[in-house]
């Protein structure tokens, strides 16, 4: 079994996590419509008609000619199991590696990283469909560590610029983590369960890693069932301000030649001792930007701000070393904007 490591980027709500990976028939099946109303989720008597379907496991790691039971659940909208509904089925892409009876029975044939099982119900009129996913990898032997935990790649205070992971690890008696043949940390698969939305918090699917969408706070949980005992761990994040931010001026139109000029985001708040980056996404008509009292900033007055794009030409960087509001303005382009800096929050 290979070290594995993996940020997919979409959603991780509980349909979007449902049915991430297994391509064609199956996944037009599953988002097709019937007289014209979706069918992946139901829309009229929510609190009374399937609406989800939860796994009693969503990550599993085992050994070859073991088995595991997977146990599925349809809830109302409100998390309310129901037991009147037609039987579970299964799928798996490829039986010669986990073969799933239809008790929900995972048979491990061979060795895999991460393949993907999928419980499905279809309504026997045909008007909804609720599904869920695990994902199982099968290792040739069994592990021996002492402890599930997950390894936090810097400090639980997030700014909203930042990216944090926190893959789950399997460690040894000592507190290292467990290695592979090649020297690679070996990673479990692992369901990462966040306590907020999107909307707060951007949770890569599958993997240990997100960022802030908001501020606030977050609670990551960390769940894997392996070689017959469920692990769990937690971590809370602070999520912040950014530390630096950019501000764009972009074409307003394709059709002139120069064309006038439109801010992007003009009011932005950052943490004391941050930056703000401006870049002239606009390459027809110059940009001039002048804060109001050059004497609280760094770099504050820009008579050219740079065009293009970070990676191709480099912005025009002011600093901030005090907090306050500070407004600025482009005296040839007729607008203005304000930043403003606020101290960093104190945590834990």
């Amino acid at each position: 079994m290979q070290a594995h490591r993996d940020h997919f980027r979409w959603g991780s709500g509980a349909w979007s996590r449902a049915i991430p990976a297994l391509a064609g028939a199956l996944a037009v099946g599953l988002v097709s419509c019937t007289g014209g109303e979706s069918i992946t989720r139901p829309e009229n008597d929510v609190k009374t008609i399937p609406w989800d379907v939860q796994l009693n496991h969503r990550a599993v790691n085992m050994v070859t000619g073991t088995s595991v039971r997977l146990e599925a659940v349809p809830v109302t909208v409100e998390g309310v199991p129901i037991d009147d509904v037609p039987p579970v089925t299964w799928e798996t892409p490829d039986t010669t590696l986990i073969a799933v009876d239809a008790d929900g029975t995972m048979r491990a044939k061979k060795e895999v990283d991460r393949a993907l099982v999928i419980a499905t119900i279809h309504s026997a009129e045909g008007n909804w469909t609720i599904a869920d996913s695990a994902r199982v990898s099968v290792y040739p032997a069994a592990l021996s560590f002492s402890s599930f935990k997950m390894a936090l790649a810097g400090p639980t205070l997030v700014t909203a610029d930042d990216w944090r992971d926190f893959d789950a690890v399997l460690f040894d008696g000592s507190g290292n983590a467990l290695l592979d043949a090649a020297g690679d940390t070996i990673y479990p698969v692992t369901d990462y369960v966040p306590s907020k939305p999107r909307s707060v918090w951007y949770q890569g699917a599958w993997s240990g890693g997100g960022s802030p969408n908001d501020t606030g706070m977050v609670k990551i949980e960390a769940r894997s069932y392996i070689f017959g005992q469920e692990y769990q761990d937690t971590v809370t994040f602070r999520l912040t301000y950014p530390d630096s931010a950019p501000v764009f001026i972009y074409r307003k139109s394709y059709s002139m030649d120069p064309s006038p000029s439109i801010p992007g985001q003009t009011d932005v708040t950052i943490l004391k001792g941050g930056k703000i980056a401006f870049s002239n996404i606009n390459t027809t008509l110059n940009a001039d930007i002048l804060f109001d009292d050059t004497t609280q900033v760094i770099g504050g007055n820009i008579p050219e701000v740079p065009m293009g794009y970070a990676w191709q030409t480099p912005p025009a960087i002011v600093e901030f070393p005090n907090t306050g509001t500070f407004t600025y303005h482009s005296p040839s382009l007729k607008f203005e904007g304000t930043i403003t800096v606020v101290d960093w929050p104190e945590w834990p």
